[in-house]
């Protein structure tokens, strides 16, 4: 009879270790016995129903307005806070992947070079060039000794690395770490990205007032407080880049 609610309270338990993030340490939650991979890390919680639908004010919009080629990056300004090399490399990919992009109107690019203090996050609405910055993640494996520089990347399951490159966004799902949106590499540095779950989430971990993004398992994770406002546009298959 012990025995049996001994493992009747281990089953409760285990969930709850495996769901939860660890925001006193400053990096993502890990899975119990630190063995699982990236996508059960990130897998859909019981219930949870996938949204490829495109943002609610683009859905609104003419077919033609949503388009890739209405929308075009704006020309490059120091002020933004963006490396002019990571802008050319994002405007290259971006019109590479133009005959993918359903979601038009937002972009994002993530430059893995400035530290994990910086908000290394731009959205660019496209309609207007306008750019908002936001703190990001990236993946404790390309950030071995924790000192907020991301030199490692990696495509492998398990790796807990950030994968660079060309993502389409996909649809939006309620998984172990929130409101989450999946991501679908295009190139051969991310092609993984989508069977490893390697999505955009909120994590307490990322705060201004930390003084740095702690790290994920190879997420783009941000602040709980903009993570969904974020999300809400980037969805229904916006173009998003990852360089260094």
């Amino acid at each position: 009879m012990r025995h049996n609610i001994k493992l009747l309270a281990l089953a409760l338990l285990l969930p709850l270790l495996t769901a939860c993030g660890n925001a006193a340490a400053g990096n993502q939650a890990t899975c119990a016995a630190e063995n699982c991979s990236e996508a059960e890390l990130n897998a859909p919680v019981a219930g949870s129903v996938e949204d490829a639908s495109l943002p609610e004010e683009l859905a609104r919009e003419e077919s033609s307005l949503m388009a890739a080629t209405t929308y075009k990056f704006p020309s490059f300004s120091k002020a933004w806070g963006l490396r002019r090399a990571a802008y050319d490399k994002a405007v290259a990919a971006h019109t590479k992947n133009k005959s993918r992009i359903k979601n038009g109107r937002y972009a994002v690019v993530i430059d893995m070079a400035q530290h994990s203090s910086n908000r290394r996050l731009f959205l660019f609405d496209l309609s207007n060039g306008n750019v908002k910055r936001q703190l990001v993640s990236h993946g404790e494996g390309s950030d071995k000794n924790n000192d907020g520089y991301a030199t490692e990347f990696s495509n492998l399951d398990s790796s807990h690395m950030s994968s660079l490159g060309a993502y389409i966004t996909d649809a939006t799902y309620i998984g172990k770490n929130g409101y989450s949106l999946r991501l679908r590499g295009q190139d051969s540095t991310n092609s993984n990205a989508y069977a490893r779950a390697v999505v955009m989430h909120p994590a307490d971990y990322v705060r201004e007032s930390a003084g740095k993004a702690g790290r994920s398992w190879g997420c783009p994770a941000m602040d709980p407080a903009v993570s969904r406002g974020v999300i809400d546009k980037m969805k229904g298959g916006a173009f998003l880049f990852i360089t260094r």
